[in-house]
């Protein structure tokens, strides 16, 4: 995608004079947060009619307030005391509402991954194929998808699943889409709708209205070897560049990267990332899709090393959002945190932990009284520091068993004992 520098801003305040501890690239548009203006309050009003135009004019800046996108994506609401600014929840329930007929259809498509043995029944030589030969094997597959949020286009691409209209890219190329589009390789254009995403694994499913599609083959990422051929597809940067194809090696297999509040496992490959990639396929010598291209890290002193989801591990996740919308089984505590940094813990005299900036309604979170300015500092007796940590603690359990949060609040610190819910079904 077309998009700038994402910082990881770890002070809960959102303060501007603060420098954040990670910088990298996760193909995200550059969306400085933009204050509203205030409007001044003018003369004084004589009539009534005066007062309801003043009135209304306050509405609209309101609303105009809360629909401001923070760095990082999120919504973001700033009270006008001076008290930390309440962030909305990030929620995590599929676009359609359960029996809509977009996931768990007759026609829906299943993943297959084929083995490299496999590779023979499409015409693939035992050595492999050239990288012209793979370009012109995947690239009618790999599609531009276009994100439309009213007041400003992202570009990403994505992968042809099924003839029939399914395919995948990642879930931060939609997010902030309220349009969705896909245009294809031939130059065609067709409205598409979300099938279900997953933030988590940086997962989408779409699906358009159309038929006779080229689908791409999916390879198993479990047989890459480091050093191997590996030639990612998509559209860096918009759909100028549309269907750039480069070439380079699988670097690494199994990297763990910590992206915000979680940690991926990803492939890492030398072959140039760039963003607009996103969504794009990585693919094999024997023209299979084994990766879906989601992360270039880029600093002063680093180059080409690109990041792709491996399509052992995203297979099981495009399964359940065609099947279910959503992602079954996964545990949530029913809060939104956000880290508190060592700087603002030094600035703030609080302790370092998950800030708790949203609170989902209806969980037992909400009924235990957690609240937002709550500063979570351990989970089941660890001592945490970060959102990421509190997950994979919590990870280790399901949903519906509990843990037990200490809480910090107003300089004194309680314990209490949570009901994990099922995420996507908060």
């Amino acid at each position: 995608m077309a998009k700038g520098e994402w910082k990881l801003m770890n002070d809960p305040f959102d303060r501007e004079d603060f420098a954040p501890e990670w910088s990298g690239r996760w193909d995200e548009p550059d969306r400085s947060y933009r204050r509203p203006e205030r409007k001044g309050r003018g003369l004084v009003v004589f009539a009534v009619i005066m007062l309801l135009l003043a009135a209304l004019c306050l509405g609209a800046a309101l609303w105009l307030r809360a629909g401001l996108a923070r760095p990082g994506g999120q919504d973001t609401v700033q009270g006008d005391d001076g008290e930390p600014p309440v962030y909305p929840q990030q929620s995590t329930r599929p676009t359609q509402q359960e029996g809509d007929p977009l996931y768990g259809r007759d026609d829906a498509p299943e993943l297959t991954l084929y083995s490299r043995a496999d590779s023979a029944l499409f015409g693939v030589q035992e050595s492999g194929l050239s990288i012209p030969e793979i370009a012109k094997m995947v690239s009618p597959a790999v599609v531009g998808v276009v994100a439309d949020s009213g007041t400003a286009v992202y570009y990403g691409s994505g992968i042809i699943l099924s003839e029939n209209g399914y395919l995948v890219t990642n879930a931060h190329v939609i997010e902030d889409g309220t349009g969705l589009s896909i245009i294809t390789k031939d130059g065609q254009e067709f409205e598409a709708s979300v099938v279900g995403s997953d933030r988590q694994t940086d997962l989408a499913v779409l699906k358009v209205d159309a038929s006779g599609l080229p689908s791409a083959v999916f390879g198993d990422s479990g047989e890459l070897e480091v050093g191997e051929l590996a030639v990612a597809i998509g559209n860096p940067m918009s759909m100028e560049l549309f269907g750039s194809v480069t070439a380079g090696v699988i670097s690494a297999l199994d990297r763990q990267i910590v992206m915000e509040d979680r940690t991926m496992v990803l492939l890492q490959t030398a072959a140039a990332i760039n963003p607009g990639n996103s969504g794009g396929a990585l693919v094999n010598g024997y023209g299979q899709v084994i990766g879906i291209n989601s992360v270039k890290v880029t600093a002063s002193s680093y180059e080409g090393i690109g990041f792709a989801i491996p399509s052992a591990s995203a297979k099981p996740v495009i399964d359940a959002l065609i099947a279910y919308g959503y992602v079954p089984g996964r545990p949530a505590v029913g809060i939104v945190g956000e880290d508190v940094s060592a700087y603002y813990a030094a600035y703030g005299n609080v302790p370092r932990g998950v800030y708790i900036h949203g609170v989902t309604e209806g969980t037992d979170a909400q009924g235990k009284g957690l609240k937002v300015g709550d500063i979570v500092v351990a989970i089941d007796g660890v001592t945490i520091t970060s959102m990421a940590e509190l997950n994979r603690i919590k990870e280790t359990h399901e949903a519906g068993e509990s843990v037990t949060l200490t809480v910090w609040r107003d300089g004194q610190e309680f314990d209490v004992t949570i009901r994990l819910t099922e995420a996507g079904r908060e």
